[in-house]
């Protein structure tokens, strides 16, 4: 099968390497060395450095289910896919393919399937990065590695312009590509933020994207992480993590009463402290910089009515309470998680937009020398200097391997989670 000549795409050769596939370093998703969290990190840091004005958040209608077999085959080929793998992409995705549909109970006849990667297989991933590989391309071509034009988690997109024609000189060229590739945006889920802008005197200007007006709007979730116009909102932020996690506390408790603490220990474990720990490096540095931060205190109030309900009773005092169930207080879980997040960041791919702006930085594992670091500086300034954790090994940098590096830390941290808290309640 073979794309018309009429609807096939051509980049410019800057752009895009025919017969080589390189991924741009704009692309973090299910990628080694990149994350959410450092997507996250990059774009507040571009906003708080006001380094942008404008910011547009784009949303794929049903990105996974809308690549057609054409188009892809035909990304494939420009990338230098050997024809037999190829074939055996196609046969694994598109040959033979349907589904059926229950409906009231019912199993609906079988209808062939034409578009769309298979959900849940370990090749979609892949496969879909490689399809709107070219268009990352084509976004960033012109971009300096510490001033990116898009950034990328999967299909999730976020693009970052200077100025409005810069702005919708992106949207045309992201237009232009899903129109090639008979894809489509959801504009109503899409949004556009103007940033560091005064709220009275500011006359929103408008953004087109398939001949649709992109809704202005005043904050955006984007990866889980709520943003505003001077960047992460953390105060949202705190309360969109505690809402999730007492919202379905509120619902166990009906339940909850003849269960063991052993049970409850096990649930707070594997529901309710992921969910409060996702962005917690990135609020404990907006922590450091202002103590008395509301969403700190919105945190903690969750954490210790997580604890009230795991001993069964009123924890009046939770760091005690914590010691006892073998588990880190708050405010010691989130140091322990930074210098974690510290360590993701020396080991990110080179290619990482962060990573080259870290060592424009001259952060610590590049210039070897501590940054003095002052309250009201940027949250990317907290990343600069190692943590506690870290001093005394980061000494032998320059001669120790990463991964021994990282093995070393790890150790240590992982010594201090699991053995630090009772000995400092034995002990004090």
């Amino acid at each position: 099968m073979s794309i018309p000549q009429t609807l096939r795409v051509t980049y410019p050769s800057r752009c895009l390497s025919i017969r080589k596939y390189v991924v741009p370093g704009i692309q973090a998703g299910f990628r080694s060395g990149y994350s959410t969290l450092t997507n996250i990190l990059t774009l507040h840091h571009l906003i708080e450095a006001d380094a942008s004005r404008h910011i547009v958040f784009l949303d794929f209608a049903s990105a996974f289910d809308s690549v057609g077999w054409p188009y892809l085959q035909q990304e494939l080929k420009e990338q230098g896919m050997n024809p037999l793998v190829l074939q055996l992409v196609y046969q694994l995705m598109y040959r033979d393919m349907s589904y059926s549909l229950i409906v009231n109970g019912c199993l609906s006849p079988k209808q062939p399937r034409t578009c769309g990667l298979l959900q849940g297989s370990p090749l979609s991933p892949i496969l879909s990065n490689r399809f709107i590989n070219s268009l990352l391309h084509s976004l960033n071509c012109n971009s300096q590695p510490t001033f990116p034009s898009a950034l990328f988690f999967a299909d999730d997109g976020v693009l970052i312009a200077p100025t409005i024609p810069k702005a919708q000189s992106l949207l045309n060229q992201a237009s232009t590509w899903a129109g090639m590739h008979e894809m489509s945006f959801n504009i109503p889920k899409c949004g556009y933020i103007v940033t560091n802008q005064p709220i009275r005197t500011y006359l929103p200007h408008t953004l087109t994207l398939n001949n649709h007006t992109i809704p202005h709007v005043t904050s955006y979730k984007y990866l889980g992480v709520t943003f505003a116009s001077k960047g992460i909102d953390f105060v949202n932020q705190g309360i969109l993590l505690c809402q999730r996690v007492e919202s379905c506390l509120a619902g166990m408790r009906w339940f909850s009463d003849t269960w063991a603490p052993q049970i409850r220990l096990s649930i707070f474990k594997s529901i309710f402290l992921p969910t409060l720990e996702y962005s917690l490096p990135l609020l404990y540095a907006n922590y450091k910089r202002y103590r008395k931060a509301q969403e700190w205190i919105t945190l903690t109030n969750t954490d210790n009515n997580c604890l009230t309900w795991i001993a069964g009773g009123n924890a009046k005092r939770p760091h005690i309470t914590a010691h006892l169930l073998w588990l880190l207080p708050f405010v010691d879980r989130a140091q322990h998680l930074f210098p974690r997040f510290y360590l993701h960041l020396m080991a990110m791919a080179p290619s990482n937009p962060l990573r080259a702006i870290l060592d424009r930085s001259n952060w610590y594992s590049k210039s070897n020398h501590f940054m003095p670091i002052h309250k009201h500086d940027p949250l990317l300034s907290q990343f600069l200097n190692p943590p506690p954790a870290f001093t005394k090994h980061l000494s032998n940098l320059q001669h120790t391997p990463i991964t021994l590096l990282r093995d070393t830390v790890l150790e240590e941290l992982s010594t201090t989670k699991y053995h630090g808290p009772l000995m400092i309640y034995v002990l004090g």
